[in-house]
């Protein structure tokens, strides 16, 4: 159970106490001097601080000095955000951006909307808002040469896109800010941005199974931090950790999970038990319970996972570690620690201990968007609950998953929409400036009805596409009905199957919807089309509807050479594709391949790599020419080579689709190779390698 990562926000260090209102202009002022003071102080309430802000913001109104009166409402924004008050937050900032504009102040504007970024994030969950005022901020803290705000903003934006589960992306961001701060002279604040810079290239490589890259980022946050004196009395002495300290603990127990994914239990086990010794367990778990209780969580988990024989002892450490988070009331770790503690009761045989901790977690997740815990909980659940009940979370589960995957789609969609409409944006306000009043009129006249214009035909696009989502979930849903129907004959195989009937899907179904949808592209492009040309696509579009009703059949892998031999469905198919792609397909098929003796899991698998490259061939390679041919090499391999004289690539940069991952994962399950030979205008060449 990773420690969350945090969100930055570079706030004005601005503030204010209560006083009476009757003061002439130079009491005000003085006052104001008072509560700037009073607003930041740590050491009191959220309450007292909130109340000092608004007697400041109160007396900066009456000043009516519009610089002073942007200051002190920041100073009241920080403090309802930093109390959780969101709603509050949003309202002043409103009113900020408005104040902010009319100073033309670029780090007031900036601030307003890293403020309105905060609070799309954490209260609407409005991730593609969220992204859109990041990245608003950190376009004009970049142009204003505002480098400490340009940071923060970016890096928030890079971690919209994290969770969002958008890695490379967020890597670039957060790569294009490492450059800024090394000018930075300060080397604290440089060490700061750094080692926040790391982490999140680290925890997009973990996302990613780079565990090793990431362990390499967590060597250089360590590398930073002992740049930073670490004060031994510090630990005993004082009620928080120092910044170098902080970091030691968080990392740490980052590094641990790691090695837990790794397998490397006993290093996990080992870098806890340090952590334990270092700060000492009554100091850690006074000064920061939450850390204490997610070692003790992670501690017991990692015992359990190495099979340490004493039960007792990890038992206690779950339900140390889950007494400490329900008092800090935090429903994360909550969800966390009962997904792991019911896991380790499953185990032992203690069903209804792990029933209800599993269920609980359950319903947390699902109730903060927690979706990882909440899949882990549902797997959980379907091997507790026996019968039609198990198998019902599971079903959830894939259900749920695909709607993620569906909705991340189209959030990386609006990411690249939302970038490309800040740059117009900021574009415009560019050349607005230099107009005069009535070309102003005009433009803003001009915008209005432009904007109108947009605005229907992107409400008629998003009902569109909510009509093909709409459709295609319930398609998913028939498809998932008739697969779960076959899995009451599945014990140990549960989650194999899940990705196998990805693949089939992707290789089979959604190849020839697509390569119906780019044939019928084509003649919709011709100036000429016959009723004939566009019955072949009818008839393929009836077909798929045959594919997708007899598709459990098909998983089966019985599908194939039912009625006809391997190399005549081959040559039905590419002859298929000839009449409907723009390039000429041809088949040179060895007929020493003893077909009959071949399983029907390579069969199957060979004809959807070919699905698969034929498609890809249609979408991206312009192709004019592509030959396949099957031969038997060395009398135990069928090798399946797939040439195009198309566009070509190169695999080192490219990053690769679904189509290319199946391609490979079902080489692998047959214990074959999978190569890829490419350069960008010298065409492509795949190899499969099969064993027979």
């Amino acid at each position: 159970m990773c420690l969350k990562s945090l969100f930055l926000l570079l706030l004005f260090t601005l503030s204010a106490p209560a006083i009476g209102q009757t003061y002439n202009h130079t009491e005000i002022l003085d006052s104001i001097q008072k509560l700037k003071q009073l607003a930041y102080q740590t050491d009191r309430t959220f309450d007292e601080r909130i109340l000092s802000s608004e007697k400041y913001y109160e007396l900066a109104c009456l000043t009516k000095i519009d610089s002073l009166i942007l200051r002190a409402s920041f100073s009241l924004i920080n403090n309802y955000y930093n109390n959780r008050n969101y709603n509050e937050m949003l309202k002043y900032t409103r009113k900020n951006i408005a104040l902010a504009l009319r100073l033309n102040n670029p780090i007031g504007i900036a601030n307003c909307y890293s403020f309105m970024g905060m609070y799309y994030l954490r209260e609407d969950k409005q991730v593609d808002s969220a992204y859109f005022y990041f990245t608003k901020a950190s376009k004009i803290c970049k142009k204003a040469k505002l480098i400490d705000n340009y940071i923060v903003a970016t890096l928030n934006a890079a971690q919209v896109q994290c969770d969002s589960h958008n890695y490379y992306a967020s890597d670039e961001m957060v790569i294009s800010t490492i450059p800024f701060i090394k000018t930075i002279a300060s080397p604290t604040t440089k060490y700061y941005y750094l080692t926040l810079a790391y982490a999140k290239l680290a925890a997009n490589a973990e996302h990613t199974n780079q565990t090793n890259k990431a362990l390499e980022y967590y060597d250089k946050i360590m590398s930073i931090n002992t740049k930073i004196p670490i004060d031994e009395i510090i630990i005993e002495e004082q009620s928080t950790y120092s910044n170098a300290l902080s970091n030691h603990l968080y990392y740490s127990i980052n590094i641990a999970e790691i090695y837990k994914k790794q397998r490397k239990f006993n290093q996990a086990i080992n870098c806890y038990k340090n952590l334990l010794e270092k700060f000492k367990p009554h100091q850690l778990l006074k000064k920061d319970p939450s850390s204490y209780a997610a070692i003790k969580n992670n501690l017991a988990h990692n015992l359990f996972l190495s099979n340490y024989k004493n039960t007792d002892t990890i038992k206690s450490y779950f339900n140390e570690a889950k007494k400490i988070f329900e008092d800090l009331n935090e429903p994360y770790e909550i969800a966390a620690n009962g997904n792991d503690f019911s896991e380790f009761l499953l185990a032992i045989d203690q069903k209804d201990a792990a029933r209800a901790l599993a269920l609980r977690a359950y319903k947390m997740a699902k109730n903060i968007k927690e979706f990882e815990e909440a899949f882990r909980a549902m797997l959980i659940l379907s091997k507790i609950e026996d019968g039609e009940k198990g198998k019902a979370y599971l079903y959830e589960h894939i259900q749920l998953n695909d709607s993620l995957l569906q909705a991340e789609r189209l959030i990386r969609n609006k990411f690249a929409r939302i970038e490309f409409e800040t740059d117009s944006y900021i574009s415009d306000n560019k050349q607005l400036t230099k107009r005069n009043t009535l070309i102003s009129v005009s433009a803003l006249v001009s915008i209005f009805i432009l904007s109108l214009l947009f605005i229907i035909r992107h409400q008629r696009s998003k009902n569109k596409t909510l009509q093909l989502e709409q459709a295609q979930q319930e398609a998913n849903e028939e498809i998932y009905k008739l697969m779960l129907n076959e899995q009451h004959n599945i014990q140990e195989g549960r989650l194999s199957e899940r990705y196998h009937i990805a693949e089939e899907l992707h290789d089979g179904v959604l190849n020839a919807l697509a390569g119906t949808r780019l044939g019928i592209e084509y003649l919709s492009s011709l100036d000429h089309v016959e009723t004939s040309q566009y019955q072949l696509y009818i008839k393929e579009l009836h077909k798929t509807e045959l594919d997708i009703r007899d598709l459990s059949h098909t998983l089966k892998h019985s599908k194939l050479d039912q009625d006809k031999g391997f190399v005549a469905i081959l040559e039905a198919y590419v002859s298929r594709c000839n009449s409907l792609q723009r390039f000429t397909c041809t088949t040179a098929v060895d007929k020493s391949i003893p077909w009959q003796e071949i399983s029907d899991m390579v069969k199957v698998n060979l004809f959807r790599c070919i699905q698969e490259a034929l498609q890809n061939t249609a979408k991206h390679a312009q192709a004019q020419t592509v030959h396949i041919t099957l031969a038997l090499k060395d009398r135990t391999n069928v090798e399946l080579t797939i040439t195009d004289n198309g566009n070509g690539f190169d695999p080192n940069k490219t990053t690769k689709g679904i189509g290319l991952d199946n391609m490979k994962a079902r080489a692998n399950r047959l214990k074959g190779s999978f190569e890829i030979d490419s350069k960008p205008h010298k065409g492509t060449l795949l190899t499969f390698v099969i064993p027979v």
